[in-house]
């Protein structure tokens, strides 16, 4: 998204006075308004822990909820991630085990997404499967049962690891010769699938192969946890890892981050804590220095467009991953840290609750029945979030 220094100034006012209402303590009330959030976050995340004891289960819950906020969840294309994630359920008892976890599974997803474009060059080139007819394939089981095959692949590779690693000190000769039968080895793993059964052409195969081998012995070195720690960029490491998960995407990914960090570091939520290694980093982490992003969804989209952040020859885009992008970009643009981005996650709460849509048009009014609707709001606190929501219209 292009930001230009007027735009800057103009639209920092305007969040920084949202900002304020947001964080303004309420004399009438003698509570901060962000605390009606709050309430809302924490009736929720309590019903994700209650009766749970393992880390490792109430991890897993929370990843569950925040994947099941999509508008349209991609159950096909995450279920292998959650099927590892039960298979590695231990390493979902510690924040920095998780983090671990996911810096291997994005460099496993690579691959996969590798196999997959080989995949369907196989089908647009030599069963030409083309078009529609490509598109409804692709969404049908058989295609899915093959990606999921796909995943086994690389699990069957991991044997091999042993051997790529001797590789490496070799040179000259024994170097070519120990590759080459590496490269036999890798073509035997990928055989009873795209040899035997999906009958890939021997350039596909010969193409599989080579990848595979140079992925072995060129081994991606992985990010170390240590290393992101002491560069204060723990967590946009983490989301970028997560959102390249399938099926997963940016706004789930900052939506999980977002839910991770305040669980381990407010106060009324510190029973619900369930990682320590988590709740001891944050008492000390410059959390500031990090990187967080806004889970941007077609609440937020609404209030940006209606504030008029946006420039005059690039307005914020109706897709939710552009519009994700656009928004973000100009958050940390104007030099919003992590602890505002955060704040700014209140902008979701007020908006909910005062947004109607009409003909896909969002009209910021008050919205009765959504707040009655909502299971998770404080229905005792009727009378003050109503009174709060006039003052915040008056924004728009």
């Amino acid at each position: 998204m292009k930001v230009n220094k007027k735009m800057i100034e103009v639209d920092t006012e305007k969040l920084n006075q949202i900002i304020d209402f947001i964080n303004r303590e309420n004399n009438d009330y003698h509570v901060a308004n962000n605390s009606y959030n709050e309430s809302l976050q924490s009736n929720f995340y309590k019903s994700c822990m209650t009766g749970v004891k393992n880390p490792g289960l109430k991890a897993l819950n929370l990843l569950y909820w925040s994947f099941e906020t999509q508008s349209g969840p991609q159950i096909d294309s995450t279920g292998p991630t959650f099927k590892i994630f039960f298979g590695e359920i231990s390493q979902l008892e510690r924040f920095e085990s998780f983090w671990d976890l996911l810096e291997k599974l994005r460099k496993r997803n690579k691959i996969v997404e590798y196999l997959k474009d080989k995949y369907d060059q196989f089908l647009k080139n030599e069963q030409r499967v083309t078009g529609e007819k490509l598109k409804k394939f692709k969404k049908g089981p058989d295609y899915g049962e093959f990606v999921n095959r796909f995943y086994k692949v690389t699990d069957e590779l991991e044997s091999l690891k042993g051997s790529s690693v001797k590789i490496k000190d070799l040179k000259g000769k024994e170097y070519r010769e120990a590759k080459e039968v590496l490269g036999d080895e890798v073509r035997n793993k990928i055989r009873p699938l795209f040899i035997d059964e999906i009958k890939v052409s021997n350039k596909i195969a010969m193409d599989i192969t080579i990848y595979l081998t140079n992925k072995l012995v060129n081994e991606e070195i992985s990010a170390s946890y240590g290393d992101s720690k002491k560069n204060h960029n723990l967590f946009e490491s983490l989301f970028n890892n997560l959102k390249v998960l399938p099926g997963w995407g940016p706004k789930t990914s900052a939506l999980f981050i977002k839910a991770l960090i305040h669980i381990h570091s407010k106060k009324n939520l510190k029973k619900l804590a369930f990682w320590k290694d988590l709740k001891k980093l944050l008492s000390n982490y410059n959390l500031i220095s990090d990187r967080l992003y806004l889970p941007v969804d077609r609440v937020i989209i609404a209030i940006f467009k209606a504030l008029e952040i946006e420039n005059a020859d690039e307005k914020i885009s109706q897709k939710d991953t552009e519009a994700f992008d656009q928004i973000n970009y100009f958050l940390h643009a104007v030099g919003y840290n992590a602890k505002e981005v955060l704040s700014l996650d209140d902008l979701w709460f007020w908006g909910f609750f005062n947004q109607f849509t009409v003909d896909e048009n969002r009209i910021h009014r008050w919205n009765e029945n959504k707040f009655w609707a909502e299971k998770f709001v404080n229905k005792d606190q009727y009378a003050q979030i109503f009174a709060l929501s006039t003052e915040y219209l008056q924004f728009f």
